[in-house]
């Protein structure tokens, strides 16, 4: 019968202890696997923007929002946050750590949303790079040709969507992007508490979108 392997952490104990000294010490090192989810525009999904092309929990083209929230992948991912070890696709919070750049620990930033457990309280959509400029410093990525976000992803979705504490919009240009609307409209009628984040360029802004501006949310 052969042994699991130990999970051993990557982080030496001295630069821990000094980034808890500024920090505080948190329930775990990133809040992110647990309570957050990243959706790309590929249909990929992860725990973060980092773990892009590092670590995915799996593909919505493939499996289902609930399949990807169960994932054997995602909690391995869990399992080796709680040991301090960041080598699944948390290469750049490590080297961040590692010279000591705690401010620009992505982990720091989870720190924002409430650890609630089995919970999403936070997710990030980058559903399309659908834009109205073209600016020559910004990588769009994949493509939009075949979005992989349709009215059954919205269908699942929505259960989420009425607990989440805190969704972040990203594009393309986010007031072009047909689904966000949809998106916006659930939460501003079934989920008061949440906090709505949208990055845009600020060069469409029409009636609808300042109503949407102006908001509690």
């Amino acid at each position: 019968m052969f042994k699991r392997n130990k999970i051993k952490p990557s982080l030496p104990k001295e630069i821990l202890q000094e980034y808890y000294e500024q920090y505080g010490k948190d329930k775990v090192f990133c809040r992110a696997p647990f309570n957050s989810l990243y959706f790309f525009k590929n249909g990929d999904v992860a725990a973060c923007c980092i773990n892009r092309n590092h670590f995915i929990y799996n593909s919505y083209r493939t499996h289902s929002l609930n399949e990807i929230i169960n994932s054997d992948r995602r909690k391995q991912l869990q399992k080796h946050i709680r040991k301090h070890n960041l080598n699944l696709g948390c290469s750049i919070c490590q080297n961040e750590m590692m010279s000591k750049n705690f401010s620009n620990v992505l982990a720091t930033f989870y720190r924002k949303q409430k650890m609630k457990k089995h919970q999403i309280t936070r997710i990030d959509f980058e559903l399309s790079n659908n834009c109205n400029l073209d600016c020559i410093m910004c990588f769009r990525g994949y493509g939009s040709a075949y979005s992989a976000y349709d009215d059954k992803f919205l269908q699942e979705l929505r259960p989420f969507l009425n607990k989440i504490k805190f969704a972040n919009f990203i594009g393309g240009e986010p007031f072009i992007i047909d689904i966000y609307y949809k998106i916006w409209d659930y939460l501003l009628k079934n989920n008061s508490d949440c906090n709505i984040n949208i990055q845009t360029n600020g060069t469409i802004l029409n009636d609808k979108n300042i109503e949407l501006i102006k908001s509690p949310n």
